[in-house]
């Protein structure tokens, strides 16, 4: 799955959004003495609750349909680049930010302060209304971007959207589900079938211009562009044989006489490496040292070295790869797991990048994403969205309903 910021369509994007920050001030708890000995409420036994019409209000979300009444859904309330966006299409996507705010608010029991400042120039209100403008321009900018590189949909794509549609319906209404009650439930999301449609299509240019650019797996990026990119990245390359120091199976040290055998042993690994004068043999020798007696478990994932950034690796490691020239070794570095021979390696735009949390990618599907998320990024910031003349931003905080 590519990682792009992209829209992450899925299910109609109901309860997806841009935002997630909510002002919140929780209040202190008591311990059990407090609780014990506070007094009752005014005009109230001890121990018995107050009246429910004398609780503080709760936040019940907003008041959405109160909202969508502002304006009439075919109302042009704004352009992007010259094309007019309707008061239902700006209301999807104003929904869909702050509908993810309301769950959050309502499943922890938070009141939304809307008033409060989300970033230096806008409150939360303002940011939600700024991110609804956001994904309309995003829209727009995909299928501009799409248009400038001569990226279509093929049929492969249009089936796949139809199948995700009866799948989305099913999922949603269950097996034999009509299109007409499949739409009813759109419009409950405040989506039309028109824009759940641009939506589903819009995804699948984003991959299908990933696709025709740079190839399923990056094979289409450009050798030099890569390494250039990992080089600008500050990532390093190494190759290494890890003698341990530590019981693999407790993570306790060996005994001291078991420690300087290890070492000696490391030493005179290094020792053979560096006298050998050719690159290649030198290079094909390592890895046959390295698949017999190196302890390191990350070698069956990444058989031809890591590909890191700096801080990824224990320091002394870094440092020595840093400080000697491609193919050259190290002498023995030492760290807290054993002890290292290392090999700088030059930068490979088909190397395996180092994942701590997860598959490993290679290099040219790292630069790819990158590179592919950079224009589409350039490419919204050139999609301007200008509110029509005479409209008015709301306040969330107006539309709050309570009980």
């Amino acid at each position: 799955m590519k990682k792009f910021f992209a829209l992450l369509l899925v299910l109609c994007l109901a309860f997806a959004g841009l935002i997630s920050y909510i002002a919140y001030v929780p209040m202190p708890i008591a311990d059990e003495a407090e609780l014990e000995s506070a007094p009752a409420y005014e005009g109230e036994t001890a121990g018995e609750a107050p009246a429910a019409e004398d609780a503080a209000p709760s936040y019940r979300g907003l008041d959405y349909e109160a909202i969508l009444a502002l304006h009439n859904d075919e109302e042009i309330i704004g352009t992007v680049d010259g094309r007019d966006v309707t008061w239902r299409e700006y209301f999807y996507w104003f929904y869909m930010q702050a509908n993810q705010i309301d769950g959050m608010a309502i499943t922890y029991g938070i009141d939304p302060d809307w008033s409060e400042m989300a970033t230096e120039d806008m409150n939360l209100s303002q940011l939600v209304l700024e991110n609804a403008a956001y994904m309309v321009r995003q829209m727009d900018a995909i299928e501009k971007h799409a248009a400038e590189n001569g990226i279509e949909l093929n049929e492969a794509d249009m089936e796949a959207i139809a199948q995700q549609i009866e799948s989305e319906k099913t999922q949603l209404l269950g097996e034999g589900a009509t299109d007409e009650a499949f739409n009813a439930k759109l419009k409950e999301l405040h989506m039309s079938r028109e824009m759940y449609e641009k939506v589903l299509h819009t995804n699948a240019l984003i991959d299908r211009g990933f696709e025709e650019l740079y190839g399923e797996n990056g094979e289409k990026a450009d050798e030099a562009a890569v390494v250039s990119y990992l080089a600008d990245q500050g990532y390093m390359s190494a190759h290494h044989i890890l003698i341990m120091s530590i019981d693999p199976a407790t993570g306790m040290k060996l005994e001291d006489s078991a420690i300087e055998e290890k070492r000696a042993q490391a030493e005179a690994l290094a020792e053979e490496l560096q006298a050998i004068e050719d690159d290649a043999e030198r290079l094909a020798r390592f890895n046959e040292l390295k698949a017999e007696l190196c302890d390191d478990t990350g070698k069956a994932a990444y058989p031809d070295g890591y590909t890191y950034t700096p801080g990824t690796m224990y320091p002394e490691f870094e440092e020595a790869c840093l400080a000697q020239e491609a193919y050259q070794v190290s002498d023995v570095v030492e760290t807290g797991v054993g002890f290292h021979v290392i090999m700088t390696l030059p930068l490979d735009a088909d190397a395996l990048v180092f994942s701590a949390s997860g598959s490993p990618s290679t290099a040219r599907v790292l630069f790819a994403e990158a590179d592919y998320n950079e224009a589409l990024s350039r490419s919204i910031d050139s999609v301007e969205f200008e509110y029509a003349e005479g409209f008015e931003e709301f306040y969330l905080g107006d539309f709050e309903n309570v009980k």
